[in-house]
C-alpha cells in the first residue's frame, strides 16, 4: 500500500510515516540494507504541498482495513480517529540503528561467515579502518588466589582475578574500548568461581575475543608493557592499508600475560563453538586441600573441646585414648602465654602423623564418595532440595610429604560433578551434581562446600569421631559444620568431557562432508578443552606460586593453628556431634528456621578475632581462618537462581 507522504514525515493518516523511511544522512541507520520500496524523501514527489484533508481521507478509505480501536489489533476504524495504539514502537534504539544482532551483523564479529574484518567508514574517507573481529574463544590459565577477593570480576573495584585480567584484555586489545566498560559485553564468564585466596592450577573464562590484536614488531615475551591505559591503548582498530600478518596465537598469549601480574598466567585460548559458556559447559571439578599433618593431633587437654569429647566418652563407657595423647604430656595448660603457643606451634612443626591416624582420617574421607545431600555442607539448600544432592566422584587422601621448611603436608584430591557454596573446605569447596542433572546442565561451584567436608573430616579424626558420623550428617537433621582455612583449597581444572564428546562428534561429521575445503574446514573445527598438554607449566605454576604461597602465608599468620585454637576453645552445644558413638544428639540440630540458639560456634569465633569487622574494610592480615565461619550470613537471604550462579 502506497500511502502518500507530507515533507514533514507524516503520513495520509496523521500519523509519523514508516520508521524505515526515514531521510537518508540524517540517522545512522540509513545505510542499513532495506528492502522496502519508500519513496526517496529528496524527490520533488516527497516535497509536494500537503492534500487537503479530504483527498487523504478518500486515499485512506480506499486502501487496506487500518489498526482497529484501543490495545490490541484488529477491526475496522473510522477514517477521521485516531489510531489506535497497536504494536508498540521500537524505541530509540532502533530509530537511531543500533541494531540487534538478528538483523544488523556487528561489525566487530566480522563477517558473515565470522571470518574476516569488516571495514567500516564514510565513502572516500582515507584511509578507511578496519575493525578487528571477535571471536568466541576458552581462555586457559592459572592464578594465585593471595591478595584477591576471589575469581569474579566486582564493579565495586576489589582486586579480583577477572578484574585483572579483564583490564589486561583491554590493554592488550584483546578486548575493544566499546566493550572495555562492563565484562558482559564480550560474555565473559568462568567455568570455577573461588573464594578470595584460593589458588587455581588450572581454571577457564570464555569470551568473545579480538584473536589478533594488534601487537607492536619490537615486543619479546620478556618484554614488560608501557603503563598504557583504556584510552590511549591500541584497541580495536588500525589501517587497512597497512595490515601485517596475523599474530600466532603464542604471540598472542605472551603479548597479554605481559600486561597481567606474575602470579596470573594465560596458557593458550582456543576457539569454541559460539554457543559455550564456561560455567555450564562444564560438568565437574577437581580440588586439593593441602593442610599441615599437626592439624591431626587432638585438642589440648583442659581446653573446650577436649572436655567435651572426653564427657562424651565417660557417657558412652568408651576409654579415651585421642585426648591424652602424648604430644601434649611436655606441655603447659591452655591458657598460656603467647610465648608459650608459640612453642607449641613449632613443636607442631615437627610432628609427623602416624599410620593409624592417618587410616582414620582416610576411613572418614571416604564417606563422602558417590551421591549424596549435603545440604549441611553448604547454605541456602534444605535437605529437600534436589540441589543438595551431588556426587562424589573420587577422593583420594595422598601419602603426607615433607617440604622444605620441616613440616609434613597432607594434600587430599577431590573430584565431583558439582559442587555447592562453601562444601569443600568448611567440610571441603566442591560441590557435586544432583542424583541426575542439574537443570542448568553440569556442575556448579560451592563457595565453601569443599571447605566444609574437609573441616569436618578433620575435626572427627581429631576427636576419634568414627566414620558412620559422615553419613549421618547426610540425613534431615541441620548441624553446623566449621569452615576450614580457604588459604589449603586449591582449584586443580574443570572438566568438559560433554562439550568434548560433542565436539568431537561434529568434527568428525564435518572431515565426512563433501564440497569443503581444507581451509573451511580448519576454519570450522572446534577442539576439545583439555589442559593435559600444559601439565609441565602448570606443575611449575603450582610449586613456584601455589605451594611457596601457602607455606610463606601459613609461617607469617599460623591461619591453621589460630584456626584450630578458636575450635578448642568452644564449650557450646553446636559441636556435640563429635562424640564416640557417631550420633547427632539433639542438642546439636538446629531448630526451626529463624530460631535463635545460644552460643553459637560461629559467633564463639568471631567474638575472638583481633580484628572484628568495622565499617572500615580491614586491608592486611585478614583472619581468613575464622572468615568463613561468619560468611553465611551474606548468602541466606539469596534466591535458588542466585545460589546456582555463586555455585559455578
Amino acid at each position: 500500500m502506497n500511502i502518500p507522504t507530507t515533507p514533514s514525515g507524516v503520513t495520509a493518516q496523521g500519523t509519523k510515516r514508516p520508521r524505515d523511511a526515514v531521510d537518508e544522512g540524517t540517522s545512522p541507520s540509513a545505510n542499513r540494507p532495506n528492502g522496502n520500496n519508500h519513496a526517496d524523501p529528496t524527490s520533488s514527489s516527497s516535497l509536494a504541498e500537503p492534500e487537503p484533508k479530504s483527498a487523504r481521507l478518500d486515499a485512506s478509505s480506499s486502501s487496506a482495513p487500518t489498526r482497529g480501536k484501543g490495545k490490541g489489533r484488529g477491526g475496522k476504524q473510522k477514517p477521521d480517529l485516531p489510531r489506535g495504539k497497536g504494536r508498540p514502537g521500537r524505541g530509540k534504539a532502533y530509530n537511531d540503528g543500533e541494531w540487534g544482532r538478528r538483523t544488523k551483523p556487528d561489525a566487530t564479529e566480522g563477517d558473515v561467515n565470522g571470518d574476516q574484518p569488516v571495514a567500516v567508514g564514510d565513502e572516500g574517507a582515507d584511509p578507511p579502518v578496519t575493525r578487528l573481529a571477535k571471536r568466541k574463544v576458552a581462555l586457559l590459565m592459572s592464578f594465585c588466589g593471595t591478595g584477591c577477593s576471589g575469581m569474579q570480576y566486582q564493579k565495586t573495584g576489589e582486586a579480583t582475578i577477572e578484574g585483572y585480567l579483564f583490564d589486561a584484555l583491554i590493554k592488550s586489545g584483546a578486548i575493544s574500548k566499546d566493550n572495555s566498560n562492563e565484562p558482559s559485553k564480550v560474555d565473559m564468564q568462568r567455568a570455577a568461581r573461588t573464594d578470595a585466596g584460593v589458588h587455581a592450577a588450572a581454571n577457564l573464562v570464555s569470551l568473545k575475543m579480538i584473536t589478533e590484536p594488534p601487537i607492536p614488531d619490537t615486543f619479546q615475551p620478556e618484554d614488560l608493557p608501557s603503563p598504557n591505559t583504556v584510552e590511549d591503548s591500541t584497541t580495536d582498530t588500525k589501517p587497512s592499508a597497512h595490515q601485517q600478518a596475523p599474530p600466532s596465537p603464542e604471540r598472542v598469549v605472551a603479548w597479554i600475560n605481559s600486561f597481567l601480574p606474575p602470579q596470573i598466567r594465560i596458557l593458550s585460548f582456543i576457539r569454541t563453538r559460539g554457543s559455550f559458556h564456561a560455567r555450564k559447559g562444564c560438568d565437574s571439578r577437581k580440588y586439593e586441600y593441602l593442610f599441615p599433618s599437626w592439624m591431626l593431633l587432638p585438642p589440648k587437654p583442659g581446653s573446650g573441646l577436649a572436655n567435651m569429647v572426653e564427657r562424651a566418652h565417660l557417657e558412652a563407657g568408651i576409654p579415651s585414648t585421642n585426648i591424652h595423647h602424648e604430644f601434649w604430656a611436655a606441655s603447659s595448660s591452655v591458657d598460656t602465654p603467647d610465648g608459650v603457643i608459640a612453642l607449641d606451634l613449632a613443636r607442631k612443626r615437627l610432628w609427623r602423623v602416624d599410620p593409624k591416624t592417618l587410616t582414620n582420617f582416610r576411613a572418614l574421607v571416604a564417606e563422602f564418595k558417590l551421591t549424596h545431600c549435603f545440604h549441611n555442607y553448604t547454605i541456602g539448600r534444605e535437605f529437600s532440595d534436589m540441589q543438595s544432592q551431588r556426587f562424589m566422584m573420587a577422593l583420594d587422601v595422598r601419602d603426607p610429604t615433607v617440604l622444605d621448611d620441616g613440616t609434613e603436608w597432607i594434600s587430599v584430591s577431590i573430584y565431583g560433578q558439582s559442587f555447592m557454596l562453601h562444601q569443600i573446605v568448611g567440610s571441603i569447596h566442591l560441590r557435586a551434581p544432583p542424583c541426575g542433572i542439574s537443570k542448568h546442565g553440569g556442575l556448579t561451584e560451592c563457595l565453601s562446600f569443599q571447605r566444609k567436608m574437609i573441616g569436618m573430616a578433620i575435626l572427627a579424626c581429631r576427636t576419634g569421631s568414627p566414620p558412620r558420623l559422615i553419613p549421618e550428617t547426610f540425613g534431615p537433621r541441620k548441624i553446623n559444620a566449621s569452615m576450614a582455612p580457604a588459604l589449603g583449597l586449591l582449584l586443580e581444572q574443570p572438566v568438559f568431557q560433554t562439550y568434548n564428546d560433542l565436539v568431537t562428534k561434529e568434527n568428525a561429521a564435518l572431515l565426512k562432508k563433501a564440497g569443503l575445503t581444507p581451509e573451511d574446514i580448519a576454519s570450522r573445527v572446534r577442539p576439545p578443552i583439555e589442559f593435559g598438554g600444559h601439565q609441565t607449566q602448570i606443575d611449575a605454576f603450582k610449586a613456584r606460586f601455589i605451594y611457596e604461597r601457602m607455606r610463606e602465608e601459613e609461617n607469617a599468620k599460623n591461619i591453621f593453628d589460630r584456626w584450630l585454637r578458636y575450635i578448642d576453645e568452644y564449650d557450646g552445644e553446636d559441636l556435640l556431634y563429635l562424640n564416640p558413638k557417631g550420633i547427632i544428639p539433639p542438642a546439636a540440630v538446629f531448630g526451626k528456621k529463624g530460631e535463635r540458639r545460644v552460643k553459637l560456634l560461629k559467633d564463639w569465633i568471631y567474638e575472638r578475632r583481633p580484628e572484628k569487622k568495622t565499617g572500615v574494610q580491614q586491608v592486611e592480615d585478614q583472619d581468613q581462618d575464622a572468615e568463613g565461619e561468619d560468611e553465611d550470613a551474606e548468602f541466606v537471604n539469596l534466591k535458588s537462581k542466585e545460589l546456582e550462579e555463586l555455585e559455578g
